[in-house]
């Protein structure tokens, strides 16, 4: 098969013909496509949006059992004002604040760089009107896989239209499944990071909303490690989060108690609710140990997007969006994630396995990186671009002996 010509050439007529309708995007999606991506949250938009603006060829749909978005989500990263997608950047923040409960907070700025937030239903929005002015690319909103296997095309997808209870077949030479882990593997995770957050306006002004609260009141609750989070978006509107690092993942009552505590203490509790988001996100998550199989990628969250010790992905989505559509458009399959250097992985494993058997450690260990480490070296950290001097600065800046007593134990029985 030529490579970059569509796989629908390939079959009878009538048969790509039958379609699937789908209120809201193009009338009609081919039976045989090249490729579907099983997901439309932040890696299977985030996908169709490069193979979009690179130019592939090929016929693509996104299945997406939501049938809207919502504003769900907060994405955040550290950038310059080059990156790509500052124009979706709802508001930036140069400097960021840190500390333990009871003390004053201390900021933080790093020349350059600031930290950016794009609110889902804005990345939402664009990615969605970008997939319907593309001639190749479908979404299918309310539709979900149901079954998966290979066939003489490559594979084989059942999909349910959950609005009218229909089933369909899709055949595909590559499938980017972009799905959340499943309990299996997200179970086996070190830590779980856990939060829950209520965007508020007051009738006063109260924010610097050039100043981002990103790891102060830093303290334990119930033995857990638990900061306050807190992203001005002007003088009266902000999000504010609780978020805990737990080696066991958090009630969702549990965290709500704690944010109703940081809203009575703070003078916001009649504050008017705008909207909410929570989560649990998986620390330190093993990759799912499946047998790889030619065209399907596994993508996303449960694909090893999330970084161990911090739970950012965004800008590791967008870098696997990027490579992997770059590779399409020059004929080649699908890719996953590009694994972190060995240095890397390993010096975030270690950093989990101290908080999951000392979780005191945590207020002091979060008050070293941000208060000793110079910020210029944590937001090439951060953003998995630290030099080796940057990571020697950052051993140098913890605590020696919980770091080797950790090192030791990881060595005696193997890396998990």
């Amino acid at each position: 098969m030529p490579q970059n010509q569509p796989i629908r050439d390939y079959f009878d007529a009538s048969e790509a013909s039958a379609g699937m309708n789908n209120p809201g995007a193009k009338a009609v999606a081919a039976d045989v496509v090249d490729m579907v991506i099983v997901g439309g949250g932040c890696a299977g938009l985030s996908l169709a949006r490069e193979i979009y603006k690179q130019g592939f060829q090929g016929t693509v749909t996104v299945l997406e059992p939501r049938h809207h978005y919502e504003d769900d989500r907060s994405w955040c990263f550290w950038a310059g004002d080059d990156h790509p997608l500052i124009g979706l950047v709802c508001h930036s923040w140069p400097q960021w604040l840190f500390g333990l409960a009871a003390q004053p907070a201390s900021p933080c700025s790093s020349a350059g760089f600031a930290y950016r937030y794009i609110r889902s239903s804005d990345f939402y929005a664009n990615s969605v009107a970008l997939i319907e002015a593309s001639p190749n690319t479908t979404l299918l909103t309310g539709h979900r896989l149901t079954s998966l296997s290979q066939d003489g095309v490559g594979w084989c997808l059942g999909v349910q239209d959950d609005g009218t209870g229909a089933s369909h077949t899709l055949h595909a030479k590559h499938v980017i499944d972009t799905r959340p882990p499943a309990e299996a593997q997200r179970s086996r995770s070190k830590l779980f990071q856990c939060f829950m957050g209520i965007e508020i306006e007051l009738a006063f002004d109260q924010w610097d909303d050039q100043q981002a609260e990103l790891m102060t009141d830093m303290r334990l609750v119930d033995g857990e490690f638990c900061f306050t989070y807190i992203l001005p978006l002007s003088a009266r509107v902000a999000l504010v989060e609780v978020t805990y690092f737990a080696r066991h993942r958090v009630s969702p009552s549990d965290i709500q108690r704690e944010l109703d505590d940081v809203l009575s203490r703070r003078g916001w509790s009649s504050a008017r609710h705008i909207r909410r988001e929570s989560g649990a996100l998986p620390m330190g998550m093993p990759l799912n140990e499946t047998p790889s199989h030619a065209g399907l990628v596994q993508a996303g969250m449960g694909g090893g997007a999330l970084r161990a010790s911090s739970g950012y992905g965004f800008l590791r989505i967008q870098r696997w969006a990027a490579i992997c559509a770059q590779r399409l458009v020059l004929g080649h399959g699908p890719c996953g994630h590009a694994e972190p250097s060995r240095m890397l992985y390993e010096m975030d494993h270690l950093f989990l396995d101290v908080l999951v058997r000392q979780p005191t450690l945590g207020p002091d260990l979060f008050r070293r990186l941000f208060g000793q480490l110079k910020p210029s070296r944590l937001v090439r950290f951060m953003t998995d671009r630290p030099s080796g001097i940057d990571l020697m600065a950052l051993v140098a800046c913890l605590p020696k002996t919980p770091f080797l007593q950790a090192l030791r134990r990881r060595l005696m029985k193997g890396r998990p």
